[in-house]
C-alpha cells in the first residue's frame, strides 16, 4: 500500500468514527464493532511519520509473514546496481545470483526496519525479496520524471 493510501484510511477512520458516534449508540453498535476490526490493519502513524520523513512520498508499505516493511523504490544507484547484478548473471560470472542481486535491491529501498535488521528478515523469509523486488522495481518505474528548466 502506499504511503498517500496509507494516510487517506486514517482518515475515512477518524470519519467514520465521529458519524458513528454522532448516531444513536443502539444502531451504531456494530458499525462500532466492524471498525473496530479494520483498525488493527492500519499501519500505525508513527511508522507512517518515519517512512515521510525517511523515505518521502513514494514510500510503500507491506504487510509480511516476517512483518510490517516500509520501503521506497530504489534509487538510480539501486537500479543501476542491479542492472549490473543481473548482466552479471547473463555472463555467468561466478558469485552471481538473482537472489543477491534481489536481496541487495530490497536491501537499499529499506525504510523501516532499518536495512540490517531488514537483513536479519530475509535471511529468515529468503523468499520475502523476489515478491519484493519485482513490485519495487515496477514502482520505481512507473513514477513522473521532473522537468527542470
Amino acid at each position: 500500500v502506499s504511503l498517500k493510501e496509507a494516510r487517506a484510511a486514517h482518515l475515512r477512520v477518524a470519519a467514520m468514527r465521529s458519524l458513528i458516534e454522532s448516531r444513536d449508540p443502539v444502531e451504531s453498535e456494530k458499525e462500532a464493532a466492524e471498525l473496530d476490526a479494520l483498525t488493527p490493519e492500519l499501519i500505525p502513524l508513527d511508522v507512517l511519520d518515519v517512512a515521510e520523513r525517511v523515505g518521502g512520498r513514494r514510500v510503500r508499505f507491506y504487510r509480511t509473514g516476517a512483518g510490517l516493511l516500509a520501503l521506497k523504490p530504489p534509487g538510480r544507484a539501486a537500479g543501476s546496481s542491479f542492472t549490473d547484478a543481473v548482466a552479471a548473471i547473463g555472463a555467468k560470472q561466478q558469485g552471481a545470483s538473482y537472489a543477491e542481486a534481489n536481496k541487495a535491491l530490497v536491501l537499499a529501498c529499506a525504510v523501516s526496519p532499518d536495512a540490517p535488521t531488514l537483513l536479519g528478515m530475509i535471511e529468515s523469509s529468503p523468499g520475502l525479496v523476489y515478491a519484493l523486488a519485482d513490485d519495487l522495481r515496477e514502482a520505481a518505474s512507473g513514477g513522473k520524471a521532473l522537468a527542470r528548466p
